[in-house]
């Protein structure tokens, strides 16, 4: 399950390796063996409050793995992709469940699990993961268990779906690609709920679906921690244009409730980074990056030592509800909750509207600017609606964990290259500087989430397209499509490295069924459609259509789609393109 393989190229991952130099030897069944040059391994950075000397996961490792990098001894392992996610097996306590959704709400506690790795290959849809006893329906999720591991393997694992953690301790969330997740108030990237000891790290959390109020057009919150979740860590996540990247409570902790964020790329989102209640949290070395509304959000007396962190082009680096700049707008930014308290060290800010700090005004200020990182806030410095101090949590070393932050002049450049997902993830897209200031959904990066497939063809000794043993017989259940180049718009989307492919998707046309393959989405056929492409000798060019009028131009002519759907036409050698001649819908191209 470790070894893809993609057009070009196989893949092999090695995992839970302590940090040092290795290599790796590859033997074929044909080709003989080779071996590597050295690799090397580098442990993750474990700093943070799940490290913190009173939290549940201190000195046992996170999640299934020792804090040296290795699996535990007694680690069950489940690997999960698209094909397997509903036949999947584990044994439990002597009885065998099968699919994910039903495992993991048998890995609890009280059925004694132990360790368990649940590891993410390629890309897997939503339909099947629901947590029927955990109130959402649109998350893989575990309640009420202990010692266990979320992770994507290699750089393309992705979820069109959730992480949800309730109930539960010493947890790990870790290189997985969240995309088109929730669809509901429920529907958060990752959710924890009464949860402590936990580890969120090296994840890339894209848009989600749509929620029910006008806030939610990016989809919920991206990553959520409520109802008491304590000795968090989030380090390492690249948010892409989220809309609410992360809230840190309810109104009903009693707090103090502690948790850390470093190192995430903060990469043109809106707002929530984090939005606090009542809680104690430590922001160091993040990279907000174009932030269109706010960084760091106190309401309800939360508390937040902000330190070391790069703000370039944040509006407002740092508010507290209802006073300074929140109020610069007249109305406020939280609800009218009340305030609380920010300690403000060694932070960089550049291309923001307002910040002010204590010693500017002591009833209108952002936070308390403090002159060295030890330095105690007084209790003079009150929030201006509830009149919260600060309690200095950050200078007491019973609560605090050890840290060296980095240089603030350093950060853009670790974390752009270190958050997300391994070596970046495989999803590339670059924002432009009006980016900075707009916090409506970018299409362009919207129509790339939703066109995006993984590039994966086969894992293991399985193949991972649509023409797989389904039904379990031994044999395939449809023919294979075969071709120089198959471009299926379900499978593909708009990434070809043959046809240059300008257009839109569509999933709502219905489904139609070519060599026995069901295929449901299509490019439609607009005035914007355009397709071109070179040949370098005579070939064939398939067209799958609907069986409607799909009619289109070939090099400025028009051909008309045979009833059937399927027409064929002979190209000779150079270059060709394909427009639209009546409007009609695409699902695959083939050059035989």
């Amino acid at each position: 399950m470790l070894i893809r393989q993609y057009s070009d190229y196989f893949r092999a991952d090695a995992v839970g390796l302590k940090p040092g130099s290795y290599t790796l030897k590859v033997v074929g069944k044909s080709s003989g063996e080779k071996v590597t040059p050295t690799l090397k391994v580098s442990a993750y950075d474990r700093t943070g409050f799940h490290n913190a000397p009173d939290s549940p996961s201190k000195g046992k490792g996170i999640g299934a793995y020792n804090d040296d990098g290795t699996l535990k001894s007694d680690a069950k392992v489940l690997y999960v992709t698209e094909k397997t996610k509903k036949s999947v097996k584990m044994e439990i306590n002597g009885k065998t469940y099968t699919g994910i959704s039903e495992i993991t709400q048998q890995i609890k506690d009280k059925n004694k699990c132990g360790p368990v790795a649940i590891r993410i290959i390629g890309q897997i849809s939503l339909s099947d993961l629901s947590c029927s006893d955990m109130s959402s329906a649109y998350a893989i999720g575990v309640k009420g268990a202990s010692q266990v591991t979320f992770e994507g393997i290699g750089d393309d694992a992705t979820l069109n779906a959730g992480v949800a953690v309730f109930q539960s301790t010493n947890i790990e969330i870790r290189n997985i690609g969240f995309m088109l997740w929730g669809g509901g108030r429920d529907g958060d990237g990752i959710a924890l709920k009464k949860t402590t000891g936990v580890w969120i790290h090296n994840n890339d959390l894209f848009y989600g679906l749509p929620g029910h109020d006008n806030d939610q057009v990016k989809g919920d919150g991206s990553l959520d921690l409520k109802d008491n979740s304590q000795y968090v860590t989030i380090s390492y996540n690249h948010f892409w244009d989220s809309g609410k990247s992360s809230l840190c409570g309810m109104k009903s902790e009693s707090g103090p409730n502690y948790i850390c964020y470093h190192h995430n790329w903060f990469d043109h989102t809106d707002s929530r980074h984090p939005r606090l209640r009542t809680m104690s949290i430590h922001v160091f070395n993040n990279y907000y990056d174009g932030v269109s509304k706010y960084g760091v959000g106190v309401t309800c007396g939360g508390q937040a030592f902000v330190e070391k962190n790069y703000f370039r082009n944040c509006k407002y680096p740092m508010l507290i509800s209802l006073q300074g700049s929140d109020m610069l707008g007249g109305k406020g930014t939280f609800s009218k909750e009340s305030g609380g308290m920010i300690k403000s060290f060694g932070n960089y800010m550049t291309g923001h509207q307002a910040y002010v700090t204590y010693e500017q005004d002591k009833t209108e200020f952002d936070a308390y600017e403090a002159k060295t990182r030890d330095e105690q806030v007084p209790l003079a410095a009150k929030a201006k609606s509830g009149g919260a101090t600060y309690s200095n949590f950050d200078t007491n070393d019973d609560i605090m964990y050890e840290y060296t932050p980095d240089e603030v002049k350093d950060i853009p450049s670790i974390v752009t290259s270190k958050a997300g997902r391994i070596f970046g993830g495989d999803f590339k897209f670059e924002f432009n500087s009006d980016d900075d200031k707009d916090y409506s959904v970018n299409s362009n990066l919207m129509n790339k989430i939703k066109a995006y497939k993984t590039g994966v063809i086969s894992i293991g000794s399985g193949d991972y397209s649509e023409d797989d043993d389904d039904d379990g017989d031994g044999k395939k259940d449809v023919t294979p499509i075969t071709g120089k180049v198959v471009h299926n718009f379900s499978k593909d989307g708009l990434t070809s490295s043959f046809f240059n492919i300008n257009g839109s998707l569509s999933t709502s046309k219905g489904s139609i069924t070519y060599n026995g393959l069901t295929l449901s989405t299509c490019l439609k056929l607009e005035s914007s459609t355009s397709i071109t492409f070179t040949l370098a000798e005579t070939e064939k060019l398939t067209l799958v259509t609907d069986t409607s009028t799909s009619n289109f131009k070939l090099d400025g002519n028009k051909v008309l789609t045979d009833s059937s759907g399927v027409t064929t036409v002979e190209l000779t050698a150079g270059e060709h393109s394909i427009t639209k001649a009546d409007m009609g819908y695409l699902y695959m191209l083939i050059i035989s």
